[in-house]
């Protein structure tokens, strides 16, 4: 049967300037209640990534971002994707807040190298403008097929 889910950060992360810097995704019911069926399976259909940061210092004109399955940041999971221009879309009501989504579009496996299962790490940076943001929210959207035999 298929399924589908995301997987989410457990903690806004402040402080992020031009040194990428870690959040954890995982099943976390309490930051957004629909993630329930979120956990990683072990093969998936790797959707898109929404990212929501907020820009407390300066301005940030470029953010770069990358998915890795281990907390080290080895075991690369999707490439780094820069995101400028009409990638980044302020906030109508609060314009300090940036949104982007990241286009994933592949089948995943999870490795060995995996730190914890049903989990991978979002790895960012402000690549460009010389600002600080934080880490609102970041989704990964997952969803698999059923067999057919």
């Amino acid at each position: 049967m298929a399924s589908q889910g995301f997987v989410v950060n457990d903690a806004e992360v402040a402080g992020i300037t031009n040194t990428f810097t870690s959040a954890l995704l995982h099943v976390d019911e309490t930051i957004d209640p629909k993630s329930v069926n979120g956990e990683l399976p072990g093969a998936f259909y790797a959707s898109h990534l929404e990212i929501t940061v907020d820009v407390t210092a300066g301005a940030v004109t470029e953010i770069e971002a990358f998915l890795t399955w281990d907390s080290a940041g080895n075991s690369l999971m999707f490439p780094v994707s820069s995101l400028t221009g009409d990638n980044l879309v302020a906030g109508i009501g609060d314009v300090s807040l940036i949104g982007t989504t990241v286009p994933i579009g592949r089948w995943e496996r999870t490795p060995t190298e995996q730190t914890t299962v049903g989990k991978c790490y979002l790895w960012i940076r402000a690549a460009a403008g010389g600002g600080t943001m934080t880490l609102k929210k970041a989704r990964l959207n997952w969803a698999t097929m059923a067999m057919v035999h």
